[in-house]
């Protein structure tokens, strides 16, 4: 079972890796620079929770209950809504009120650990 976890993680990685240097780009998101830059950000931050987890599985280095950790799972429900918001209502525009997606981002290293980590 450990080695299939270990393959799953090494494949989402390269997976992480490839989307983020091929399919954002302008052809694929013209006009539509948050839409980019934001996909980035979560396919990365996505490959990031994965190594953390090839860290624990394969290194026996505990990176769970760090902050770190904490703050990579609470970014990735505004990565999306922030990737997908330009794509679903076809605007693409910032608001300083945006900014309040990164509160649970920026608070998430100091929450405890049991009440985060099932957040």
């Amino acid at each position: 079972m450990l080695t299939i976890s270990i393959l799953l993680i090494g494949y989402s990685i390269f997976s992480a890796v490839v989307l983020a240097l091929s399919h954002f780009n302008n052809h694929n998101y013209p006009d539509q620079p948050q839409a980019k830059k934001t996909g980035i950000v979560l396919v990365l931050t996505l490959a990031c929770i994965q190594f953390i987890h090839f860290c624990y599985l394969q290194l026996d280095i505990s990176y769970l209950h760090s902050g770190i950790y904490q703050m990579l799972l609470f970014a990735v429900a505004p990565g999306f809504y922030l990737f997908s918001k330009p794509l679903l209502k076809g605007e693409e525009s910032f608001h300083a009120r945006t900014l309040l997606h990164a509160l649970p981002v920026i608070a998430a290293p100091f929450l405890p650990a049991k009440f985060a980590l099932p957040s």
